[in-house]
């Protein structure tokens, strides 16, 4: 039970730390996007490609550095080739993808809504204060991506200024919700360990007494 419990652990760390790259990446795109609006195409397809291509390789590094690997842990060698390849294409031929570059961004916004809902959930679960929080900032992320949404077809400074603000917003929120649900489920693994052993303890009492 304890290798489950620590095998578990892990998988969670791991998916948490891949989940605030992913944000951290897109503050960083968002935070380009408002800086320079005007050449934001060019510059969204090569500093995404980098931050893709380093998240394939740092997949492709833990894979082949596992000690063990399941069956179902060649999916890192196969997400990590894939990312490796999209982030080729992206930084060779952003031309090809400029078109469709609003469209990628409003999906990014509508994942990022999809992601605060099952936080929203999972405050919920937890029966923490917080869930509002996340709540919140899926409204705002629907919100941002619908507007974003509208405007599939237009690639003027000011739509790529108002995606790029609305990736800070979103991304900002993302990482403080994944630190507030951190941290209550913490809380609570702790509080569940404090009552066990209170239990255990009352049960060795019980066992003394009688005799």
């Amino acid at each position: 039970m304890s290798k489950e419990i620590t095998q578990h652990s892990v998988n969670t760390k791991n998916i948490k730390r891949e989940i605030v790259f992913a944000d951290i990446g897109i503050i960083i795109l968002g935070l380009l996007m408002v800086i320079f609006p005007a050449d934001a195409s060019k510059i969204i397809c090569i500093t995404g490609g980098i931050l893709l291509g380093i998240w394939g390789l740092l997949k492709l590094v833990s894979y082949f550095a596992a000690v063990k690997n399941g069956p179902f842990s060649s999916f890192g060698l196969a997400q990590g080739a894939t990312f490796v390849c999209v982030a080729i294409f992206l930084i060779l031929a952003p031309q090809f993808v400029k078109p469709f570059l609003v469209a990628v961004l409003a999906l990014v916004l509508m994942i990022s809504a999809v992601m605060k809902i099952q936080y929203t959930v999972d405050f919920l679960r937890l029966k923490n204060k917080f869930w509002y929080i996340a709540l919140i900032g899926a409204v705002v992320s629907i919100a941002l991506g619908t507007v974003t949404l509208f405007n599939l077809n237009n690639t003027a400074k000011w739509v790529l200024l108002f995606v790029g603000i609305s990736f800070l917003v979103t991304g900002a929120w993302d990482i403080a919700c994944v630190a507030l649900l951190s941290n209550a489920s913490k809380t609570l693994t702790l509080d569940q360990k404090d009552s066990e052993d209170d239990a255990s303890s009352k049960d060795r009492k019980r066992l003394k007494d009688k005799n």
